[in-house]
């Protein structure tokens, strides 16, 4: 009767080879994969928050204004004399009563 698995070839080293190999391949995508990726993430993750902070200072506030346009009047707004008025009360808005 004959096995039905096949043997490793000879130059890998048979079955103790085939393991070696696979053990060291293992071995190999731990320590690179994860074990220099993870390190390379973490220090970004670290150099990030030096850099910008962990937390926004304000969240949603208004840039602060330059200096030079706190002299200046605010800018104009022109009409678009193409299109109709806004309505003051849209049907659907209950927010506000007339």
């Amino acid at each position: 009767m004959q096995n039905a698995v096949e043997q490793p070839p000879r130059f890998v080293g048979r079955w103790v080879g085939a393991y070696t190999i696979n053990v060291f391949v293992v071995v190999w995508v731990l320590v690179v994969g994860f074990g220099f990726g993870g390190w390379a993430s973490v220090t970004n993750f670290i150099n990030q928050i030096d850099t910008f902070g962990l937390f926004t200072k304000c969240y949603q506030c208004l840039p602060p204004l330059p200096p030079s346009s706190l002299a200046s009047p605010p800018p104009s707004h022109s009409l678009n004399a193409t299109a109709a008025a806004p309505p003051l009360h849209h049907p659907l808005n209950h927010t506000r009563h007339v």
